[in-house]
């Protein structure tokens, strides 16, 4: 099972619900100001995403982390960054590559970006915080489920997904009787005719609570067809607040 990932962001922007990241639709220019894509520093090639969560700091997924990385910033065309800066990893200590729980990493970015109309932070979920409804995901990552040719958009997807409770979510991905996939540092969302795919991981999964956007998890694991059917799994900001506060300092 491969990784997967999404993103999200918007000023008075939302996606239209089944717009899908696979065979989905470009959002506008100029959404999602948090939006960052993760270039690896020989070639420059996309490979995760993030989300700006200070002018110093970016929220991604500990599997996306290597030793070193570029983040580029400030538009929804990815070959056209306002400005790309290298930073440094820090990963949860408790993160587990085998069941994917406490998929955290933050990224420290070595000058701080500049604010602008393309460039802002987004607010993090607070420690224990819930959500329901739904929520907004968006990315550079796979439109063609997976499939060969791989094809990484130009113009950044973005989507609507339904969030979806932990024991449905559990029913969905469980491989053995009785055996828990999903614990709390997981928050699931999808299953409803869209996805995120691979590309798009540690990007953000959004939610506006009383006007303001609010980061509720980082595009984790999920289907590695990309199927549209399953929900995919979030990083689920909420659970790893202390840990992420205890680091960046926010």
């Amino acid at each position: 099972m491969k990784y997967l990932l999404i993103v999200l962001l918007a000023a008075a922007v939302s996606a239209r619900p089944h717009d899908r990241i696979v065979g989905g639709s470009n959002a506008p220019s100029g959404a999602y100001p948090w939006q960052v894509s993760l270039r690896r520093p020989i070639g420059g090639s996309h490979f995760c995403g993030g989300s700006l969560i200070s002018m110093d700091w970016v929220m991604t997924a500990a599997h996306c982390v290597l030793n070193n990385v570029n983040v580029a910033i400030g538009s929804t065309t990815i070959s056209n960054p306002l400005e790309t800066i290298s930073g440094t990893f820090t990963a949860n200590p408790n993160y587990n590559s085998n069941t994917i729980s406490n998929d955290f990493a933050v990224i420290k970015l070595a000058f701080s970006a500049t604010p602008s109309a393309t460039v802002a932070a987004i607010a993090m979920a607070s420690s224990g915080q819930t959500f329901s409804g739904t929520a907004v995901t968006s990315g550079w990552g796979y439109i063609n489920g997976g499939s060969n040719p791989n094809t990484i958009p130009n113009n950044l997807q973005h989507t609507e997904l339904p969030l979806v409770d932990s024991a449905t979510c559990n029913s969905a991905w469980t491989v053995l009787p009785n055996q828990q996939r999903i614990d709390d540092s997981m928050q699931c969302a999808g299953g409803d005719g869209a996805t995120s795919c691979m590309g798009d991981s540690g990007g953000p999964l959004v939610q506006q609570v009383n006007g303001v956007w609010t980061l509720v998890g980082a595009v984790s694991w999920g289907s590695s067809s990309c199927s549209t059917t399953q929900p995919a799994v979030y990083a689920r900001i909420a659970y790893g607040r202390s840990w992420i506060n205890q680091v960046t300092g926010l």
